[in-house]
């Protein structure tokens, strides 16, 4: 039996009175949320349709309440043939099933039946202004929401991974970029109405198969939630988006004048599963865009970093940019420490266009967990010797609990002056 717990009128267009309004269940206006197991007879109106393994494994329901619109997420990993079809953005339904909760989230799930109601409408997207305040964000947890402003792409990283984008009033940075210009640091992820690692096809993507940040999308609609410590808007409507941060145009041809690039290779392993790609088509695809990269940097010298600290990492790498590109590659040799981190430094030359004069050179300070590299070079047809010196200092992420802790400066700010010291003095 279910027990009566409804604290408004129920809807007299459904087939039987339901037993609690979606507040009720909830828990809102500081009232706690039912407990899970409770059997309810609840009704509301299909506002987003993510059914699937593939998805989210159910949909959200929203329903007008004394306490305004509440919305609710209902898992339904197995729904017959029969029930998929009754549910459907705008369809107003009523569920005879049992509270829960998952990751710290109500919800209703181990849904018994489902039946129509009379009277199906797609409750208006609830326009919002980002940012939201934290107390605002968790009152409109599993609300059908409108962002009349543009939002702009302020992170890429785990697009293709998760399926995710970074969104923010504007393009964020770093603190230590713009010291002078204090900025909000309010985040809302734009998911992709799934949880799945490793989406094929990547969502999102422009014609070049990338979204670029500093792009804005427009007219973000979708309902909100909070998975994974951030609230994510799983979108309703597909995204709509403006390049507003172009590519900029190509590098112009290098001519007679020598041409020098720093390259951070992301990651470059050869042995699968460590800090780079996780398998061979991983790193096939990184193999793909290091050569294209390369070959639009039409670079005599290039600075690298991130290369896995394996002898085996750099021959291949060198091996395969000299094959994809059609530009023959050289590394510069020599047998000094490059210490015992899992990335290291190296100098690649091309011999059609420079000589290298020296072996390479190590700054051995200790400061160095990733020593700088030196070497020496001129011109294939002669003229004056210069040295390229190429560094990797700590980041400024990976905060200590105590000690060269974040000033201002990020953390670890200490060490990288250590490092510059040590640098100027080699």
């Amino acid at each position: 039996m279910s027990l009566l717990l409804t604290s408004a009128p129920a809807s007299a267009s459904c087939p039987v009175p339901s037993s609690a309004d979606l507040a009720v269940v909830k828990g809102i206006d500081k009232r706690p949320a039912l407990p899970s197991g409770q059997e309810v007879i609840v009704d509301g109106v299909v506002t987003g349709e993510f059914l699937g393994r593939e998805r989210l494994n159910g949909f959200y329901l929203q329903q007008e309440t004394e306490h305004g619109p509440v919305g609710l997420f209902v898992y339904l990993p197995q729904p017959s043939s029969n029930q998929a079809g009754l549910i459907v953005p705008g369809a107003h339904l009523q569920l005879h099933a049992r509270t829960g909760e998952y990751r710290g989230q109500t919800q209703l799930q181990r849904v018994e039946r489902i039946e129509t109601c009379v009277g199906d409408r797609l409750p208006e997207p609830l326009p919002v202004a980002w940012p939201l305040s934290n107390a605002q964000l968790s009152r409109k947890e599993g609300l059908l929401l409108t962002f009349p402003q543009p939002l702009t792409v302020t992170g890429n990283y785990e697009l293709g991974r998760y399926g995710t984008l970074r969104l923010a009033a504007n393009r964020l940075f770093r603190p230590t970029n713009t010291p002078d210009e204090p900025q909000p640091r309010d985040i809302l992820e734009l998911d992709d109405g799934s949880y799945r690692a490793s989406p094929s096809p990547i969502p999102y993507v422009d014609e070049n198969g990338s979204r670029r940040v500093g792009s804005t999308v427009q007219g973000l609609t979708g309902i909100l939630t909070h998975a994974f410590d951030a609230y994510r808007l799983h979108p309703t409507l597909e995204p709509r988006f403006v390049a507003a941060n172009p590519r900029p145009a190509p590098l112009p041809e290098p001519g007679d004048h020598l041409r020098v690039a720093t390259f951070n290779v992301e990651n470059y392993f050869v042995t699968l599963g460590q800090r780079g790609a996780e398998s061979a088509a991983a790193l096939e695809r990184q193999r793909a865009k290091l050569a294209a990269a390369v070959a639009g940097l039409q670079a005599d010298i290039l600075a690298l970093v991130e290369v896995e600290n394996d002898p085996r990492a750099l021959a291949d790498l060198v091996e395969q940019l000299s094959e994809r590109t059609g530009v023959r590659y050289r590394a510069v040799g020599g047998s000094v420490d490059r210490g015992s981190d899992a990335i290291k430094l190296a100098l690649l030359y091309r011999p059609d266009r420079v000589e290298a004069v020296s072996e390479l050179h190590a700054d051995p300070h200790p400061a160095h967990h990733r020593p700088p590299l030196a070497a020496f070079f001129r011109r294939a047809e002669g003229g004056s010797t210069f040295g390229v010196v190429t560094a990797h200092f700590k980041s400024k992420t990976g905060c200590p609990p105590r000690g060269d802790i974040d000033r201002g400066q990020g953390c670890w700010n200490q060490r990288r002056v250590e490092q510059a010291q040590a640098l100027n003095a080699f």
